[in-house]
């Protein structure tokens, strides 16, 4: 018999009331599947329509299925607002004088929203895998589905609150909510998972000072992280580095991140391009940050970050200005101030 369409399949699942097999599908089908798209607005579109579909059940246990579509969920209003974000910048590099605040203020009201609304879908992903997985002193996971399931739900917690942070607190999650987090991810195993886990840990650690351990530089730990990320294909890892260095306003890190970015490998594609592709969409809004800042428009080859101010500055002459004052053109600039004439010769 050919199986149903993952969607169909979802729905009539959800009609029956189904809440075991829901989770079995969502194990079995849903995440295999979906973690292999590097569509982004596929996954957004299948977390709102799953949302809608898994909530139907009534009553039931359905919190596997949920934590997944709600997570997915989220990547529709976190691009919306990133989107906003770079319209706020734009508007200020570009928008007449008179229309420049109004405008930029605006798309940053827009944005602060839409980070809201993501954080609270973020928000109901990590709770529903907390129902279903429990936390670090539990780690109920019986399966690489359950896995990667809790991997998901993990993510979204970290995703909770760094898009409340962007929308000034609207929300009210807790920062401790990382460190949570980061214990949460020793359930994990950290080779199984690209470096994922251990990078979640050292940006919460990063991000909250004194929740690490003292003997662990947790930028030094972020560093070695994405190293192993970037060997096994998986950007995330970086990706978390980079969210975090940003965070911290450390504009010279973030550019050597995305600097040190490796392109796509045809020959050794991640496991998850699913992952990647989220890690790849984030540094391509950072950089689209720096090249407004620089240079008025978003950045036209991410994730690369625009030249450096000192570069961007260097006399496109070299050492031979035409208006300059070295050879061969004798020192004479044509349009500054005329030079004296000449005094007339004394009798």
């Amino acid at each position: 018999m050919r199986p149903l369409p993952l969607l169909p399949a979802l729905l009539l699942l959800t009609s029956t009331g189904c809440a075991g097999a829901l989770n079995r599908a969502v194990k079995r089908r849903t995440i295999p599947e979906l973690s292999q798209t590097r569509d982004l607005g596929v996954a957004c579109a299948f977390g709102e329509v799953g949302v809608a579909a898994a909530a139907t059940v009534s009553g039931q246990h359905s919190q596997q299925a949920l934590s997944v579509a709600w997570t997915m969920s989220g990547l529709c209003t976190e691009e919306q607002a990133w989107e906003e974000e770079l319209g706020s910048r734009l508007a200020l590099a570009h928008m007449p004088e008179e229309a420049r605040t109004p405008a930029a203020t605006d798309a940053r009201l827009a944005a602060e929203r839409g980070h809201a609304e993501a954080a609270r879908r973020y928000q109901q992903g990590y709770q529903d895998a907390l129902v279903a997985y429990g936390g670090a002193e539990d780690c109920k996971l019986r399966s690489d589905a359950d896995e990667g399931v809790y991997l998901l739900g993990l993510m979204a917690g970290l995703l909770a609150q760094v898009n409340d942070g962007q929308a000034d607190g609207a929300v009210g999650i807790p920062l401790n909510q990382l460190v949570e987090v980061a214990r949460a991810t020793d359930c994990l195993d950290d080779a199984r998972w690209w470096g994922i886990p251990s990078a979640a840990r050292f940006a919460a650690w990063a991000t909250v000072p004194g929740s690490g351990p003292t003997e662990v530089d947790p930028w030094q730990g972020l560093s070695q992280a994405a190293a192993r990320g970037d060997a096994a294909g998986q950007g995330i890892p970086r990706a978390l580095w980079l969210f975090t260095a940003a965070n911290a306003g450390n504009s010279d890190l973030v550019r050597s991140i995305l600097d040190g970015w490796p392109a796509l490998d045809p020959a050794q594609p991640p496991q998850w391009p699913l992952l990647d592709a989220y890690a790849r969409h984030l540094a391509r809004h950072e950089a689209d940050l720096l090249w407004i800042a620089a240079e008025g428009h978003r950045a036209p080859a991410p994730p690369a970050p625009p030249a450096p101010p000192a570069a961007r500055g260097a006399d496109p002459f070299g050492s031979t200005d035409p208006f300059g004052g070295t050879e061969p053109f004798g020192g004479t600039e044509p349009f500054g101030t005329p030079p004296d004439p000449p005094a007339p010769p004394s009798e």
